[in-house]
């Protein structure tokens, strides 16, 4: 626990909390979320971006549409006529992850503590540009396969601007989230490695439909397993997206994903909506999501039986 260390007053000590996800699991509504958590710096997504540039640097691996809509983001940051100019946020081009473990080794001035928001993929095989030296937490939200797999699918069926029959559409082409050749399961894989590598004794785990189902149980937990004070104040939060302009992170990043439907919902919430349950039936699935469900479901029983429990 850190309750002893967040107070601010060194900088270099103050808990740096990573948040480690896959897409498609509310996690931008758990980082509006601890926004407004009190003497709180959030990082947005900042190993992903170091991914992100090297997807972009490699025409094999990015999409040309993908390659389109992010070159959208760049010429509006370019042209300074946004909502999010004048923010924390800093350009695409300074990050690396060599930067991004300096950024958060040096911690954060007149700060209780730093929440890191992160895909899990975007570090899973650079462990080594975690920071060092400082006090850090791995905390993992994870999902059922079936509803992860479901919400990909249909958000790249939209970022695509697919009309056609959603029965022929595979989800695996051009995508570089689900590799049907090579796949992986970076959030377990993660977890494992952090366990095993004593890195966090206790590395915290959050399902997605616990949260949105039970979050006035499951907060409390996992602010009290953290050292961070709770209020319940903090189940309701403002609507206006502006909060964004207090993050850390890649704005043309940010912009993108706004833009595309990727955290436009999240970012206007206003606390956490609960929904149908993950678990749709297998039988719902389609083929090509179909293919990852067994590999997958072995990586989230193990964690799901580690998890933060709403009893």
């Amino acid at each position: 626990m850190f309750s002893r260390r967040m107070n601010g007053s060194n900088q270099g000590q103050i808990p740096r909390i990573f948040l480690w996800c896959s897409p498609r699991v509310n996690s931008t509504v758990f980082e509006k979320c601890m926004s407004f958590v009190d003497g709180v710096q959030i990082w947005h997504e900042p190993y992903m971006v170091c991914r992100q540039l090297e997807l972009l640097t490699n025409p094999m691996l990015m999409p040309p549409y993908l390659l389109q809509k992010f070159e959208e983001a760049q010429n509006e940051v370019d042209g300074g006529k946004h909502e999010f100019h004048g923010a924390k946020l800093e350009p695409i081009d300074s990050f690396s992850q060599s930067w991004v473990r300096g950024r958060l080794e040096a911690g954060e001035r007149d700060k209780k503590f730093i929440f890191i928001k992160d895909m899990a993929a975007g570090i899973v095989d650079n462990l080594e540009k975690l920071p060092k030296g400082v006090p850090c937490r791995h905390t993992f939200l994870i999902r059922h396969p079936h509803g992860y797999l479901n919400s990909i699918r249909k958000y790249v069926m939209n970022i695509y601007g697919y009309t056609g029959d959603p029965n022929l559409f595979d989800v695996t082409q051009d995508n570089p989230i689900l590799h049907k050749k090579n796949p992986r399961d970076s959030i377990h894989f993660l977890w494992k490695t952090v366990c095993s590598k004593n890195m966090d004794k206790e590395p915290l785990i959050i399902d997605a439909d616990d949260l949105i189902n039970y979050p006035h149980k499951i907060l409390p937990k996992y602010f009290e397993a953290l050292g961070i004070p709770y209020d319940p104040k903090y189940l309701k939060w403002d609507s206006d997206d502006s909060v964004v302009k207090k993050w850390k992170g890649a704005m043309e990043h940010v912009l993108w994903q706004k833009r595309n439907g990727v955290t436009s919902r999240a970012l206007a919430s206003t606390e956490f909506v609960p929904g149908q349950s993950s678990a749709i039936p297998r039988n719902e699935l389609s083929p090509d999501i179909d293919q990852f469900v067994d590999f997958l479901m072995v990586g989230y029983k193990e964690m799901y039986k580690k998890r933060i429990k709403p009893e």
